[in-house]
């Protein structure tokens, strides 16, 4: 027991010190007051046992009787007045026994005056303290509920930026298997006919691979470092169709060091490398990169390449996240067909 409540005094000593500080307030005002007003002092035995009953009054009524009357909610419109009528009763009888039990001890020497004017007055003694108890009870519940208000948005918070992470690090997972698989499949192609090139085909994959693995935590890379893995890519593809590969790509950085989140770039364009027909000569698949110290503008086109399966556009979708989180009103970014092309536009400015 005595553990028990030496650990509710711990966790609500800021409280407990309010409240202290706040009695011992009131009852010298009031015993002041009170001194003024009849220029009489009641003896100490006296003021200990009211106030005692009083306080417990005040804190039965705030911690115990509300919280279990209102707790059910059907029958709280009758047992609330009955529980108030019933502790008005047992406030009056206690005030009754505390009396004659100073009187017994002789303490108190004038009888008690059992009169309506006496039970008038302790019954509104007793209302007096219910009043503010209840008071303190709603003031006491309100601030519960704020707090748990304030507790679920930030949980919900942590939730949003948990998944957001999640999303961030699935849209980087994406990239990945598919260049892997088919850079892998190329590079036991070419091994066999040219060493050179799968070499050169391992060490443009190690470096992607590397960025990807570097770059996990970061919220934005120069664009410098972003763009080491988007000529990366490009080489790997050209390896893998040499001549037969019909690309139009424009790069033009004045800026190496504009901030951008990480394989956003990389992503749209290896999107075009996987669902784009890139060997059709009619219309060759278009990179244009052009970044200055205020903007950059990345557009891909592309006709989709009909042996290819039709993607969902997840990617793209994790892309606008990533953007909305990241740039909020400082960017915009586009994705759809315009005759036979499909074609991707994002505006990101610094």
């Amino acid at each position: 027991m005595k553990k028990i409540l030496y650990d509710f005094l711990e966790r609500h000593k800021k409280e407990v010190k309010v409240h202290l500080i706040c009695w011992g307030f009131y009852i010298v005002f009031e015993v002041l007051v009170t001194r003024i007003l009849t220029n009489h002092w009641s003896s100490f035995y006296y003021y200990l046992l009211s106030y005692l009953l009083n306080i417990s009054l005040f804190y039965s009524h705030a911690l115990l009787i509300l919280p279990r009357s209102f707790g059910k909610a059907k029958a709280s419109f009758w047992l609330t007045p009955l529980f108030i009528i019933a502790e008005v009763g047992v406030y009056v009888l206690c005030f009754l026994v505390i009396g004659f039990f100073l009187e017994y001890i002789h303490v108190k020497k004038q009888p008690l005056n059992l009169n309506l004017q006496f039970f008038t007055g302790m019954i509104w003694r007793g209302s007096f303290f219910i009043f503010y108890a209840t008071g303190y009870y709603y003031f006491k519940r309100n601030l519960y509920r704020k707090q748990e208000q304030m507790n679920k948005a930030l949980e919900l918070e942590q939730l949003k930026s948990q998944l957001l992470t999640v999303e961030k690090e699935f849209l980087r997972s994406q990239i990945n298997p598919h260049l892997l698989f088919n850079t892998l499949s190329f590079i036991k192609f070419a091994a066999k006919k040219n060493s050179s090139t799968a070499v050169a085909a391992i060490q443009s994959l190690s470096e992607i691979m590397d960025y990807a693995l570097s770059e996990t935590n970061g919220e934005t890379v120069p664009i410098s470092r972003e763009m080491e893995q988007v000529d990366n890519m490009i080489n790997l593809i050209r390896l893998r169709f040499g001549n037969a590969l019909s690309m139009k790509y424009k790069r033009e950085i004045y800026s190496e060091s504009f901030p951008v989140v990480p394989f956003i770039m990389l992503t749209l364009i290896e999107n075009v490398f996987k669902h784009g027909d890139l060997c059709n000569v009619d219309f060759p698949v278009s990179i244009s990169i052009l970044c200055t110290e205020n903007k950059l503008e990345l557009t891909t086109a592309n006709v989709p390449d009909l042996a290819s399966k039709p993607g969902k556009s997840i990617g793209l979708k994790n892309i606008t996240l990533r953007l909305l989180h990241h740039y909020s009103d400082k960017h915009s970014f586009s994705y759809g067909f315009t005759d036979n092309l499909f074609i991707t536009k994002l505006k990101i400015y610094n």
